[in-house]
């Protein structure tokens, strides 16, 4: 069983650290990169790198209430 929950943890870690990393490239590298290179296309538009977070946090008051 530590072998598994160790395997779980590192799947963790290692999905929230590339989320991190796309999150912060994407909000911080990217405003200062020319609008027509192609480092854009694997980002959606920056108006959602605030929209998404607003409705993930949101949607996660209801059910923090619930509880």
């Amino acid at each position: 069983m530590d072998l598994a929950d160790r395997t779980v943890g590192f799947v963790l870690l290692l999905f929230s650290v590339s989320l991190f990393s796309y999150y912060t490239f994407w909000v911080i590298i990217t405003p200062f990169v020319d609008s027509d290179h192609f480092v854009h296309g694997f980002f959606p538009a920056r108006e959602y790198a605030i929209l998404i977070p607003a409705f993930a946090e949101t949607g996660y008051w209801p059910m923090e209430e619930s509880i």
